[in-house]
């Protein structure tokens, strides 16, 4: 009995290590040179990515050009070490890589002990030269912070010039007691919305059907999205326009959110031309927390989000 329980759960890892990743549309790169103060290739150079948030690394090796290449990142802020022995090492503190961006980041080597090092408190603005595509990144800030009616982050995409949000399948009541479409739908620059595909963590998720998604994640889960309009790599598939969004992850720190969301016609002032006030009773509410589980290894986050109309 012990063995076929050691089978089964041998079983099971063996499953689970074989299933097969997401496009890594969602993730981000990291791409650049390492050079000395001359401008000269340092071959064999190191450099770490460790993730602020999770104490995750990765590592690569400067190539006989001095070029190395970190791709397949978890959007998040990271910390940059790039050392060699005879140069003093580059730390940079904060390094902030974007949903689908593959950026680049070249660092200057001074002769020196490798134990002393050079300190950035953060680096310059990251420029994408990976890639000729033509992106908008909504940050997490304006994800957090702006106004959404029915807590709707896609309506988000409006802030993309030349992108508009339709809502499909409302009622005559979706202003009040409908809390969303029962679809979305996004049209950029003219384009009929069947040429934009939506991807969450990297997962297609566009409806062909209907055009759009049914997909409407609760905000407090997203950690940023962007809206790419054009000449996007082939890994994007067969839409011209892609609304890449990527969801939040647990850390080594606690962190997380509780509310409710009143809406209700007696706070309404009534319509001149109407006897009384529209019914409105809405409530949402719900929660996003995360945190570690064995710091540095094992993370989770899970959220919830409910609607009562009544």
């Amino acid at each position: 009995m012990e063995v076929s329980r050691i089978g089964l759960a041998l079983a099971a890892l063996a499953f689970v290590c074989v299933l097969p990743l997401p496009a890594q549309i969602s993730q981000a790169g990291l791409q650049g040179a390492v050079q000395d103060a001359s401008g000269a290739a340092v071959v064999g150079a190191t450099v770490t990515l460790r993730d602020k948030g999770t104490g995750s690394q990765r590592t690569a090796t400067s190539d006989a050009s001095g070029q190395y290449t970190i791709p397949n990142l978890t959007p998040a802020d990271y910390i940059l070490t790039v050392s060699m022995s005879g140069f003093r090492t580059v730390v940079v503190e904060s390094l902030p890589l974007h949903t689908g961006e593959q950026s680049t980041y070249d660092a200057k080597l001074e002769v020196g002990a490798s134990t002393q090092e050079i300190t950035v408190d953060a680096a310059v603005p990251l420029v994408n030269v990976a890639s000729a595509e033509v992106s908008h990144l909504v940050p997490p800030s304006q994800v957090a912070q702006l106004p959404l009616n029915g807590r709707n982050f896609w309506e988000l995409t409006q802030l993309t010039p030349g992108a508009t949000f339709i809502p499909r399948g409302q009622t005559a009541q979706y202003n009040g007691s409908e809390i969303r479409a029962r679809s979305v739908n996004v049209t950029v620059n003219g384009q009929s919305y069947i040429f934009t595909g939506w991807s969450l963590d990297g997962a297609n998720v566009t409806n062909f059907e209907l055009g759009g998604t049914l997909i409407q994640p609760n905000v407090d889960a997203i950690q940023e999205f962007s809206v790419a309009a054009g000449n996007m790599s082939p890994e994007y598939g067969h839409t011209p326009n892609m609304i890449n969004a990527s969801t939040k992850s647990g850390s080594n720190s606690f962190h997380g959110a509780l509310f409710e969301y009143l809406r209700n016609d007696r706070f309404d002032a009534r319509n001149f031309f109407l006897a009384d006030t529209i019914p409105l009773k809405r409530n949402q509410y719900g929660f996003a927390v995360g945190g570690p589980i064995w710091k540095d290894k094992i993370f989770f986050f899970a959220d919830l989000q409910n609607t009562a109309l009544r």
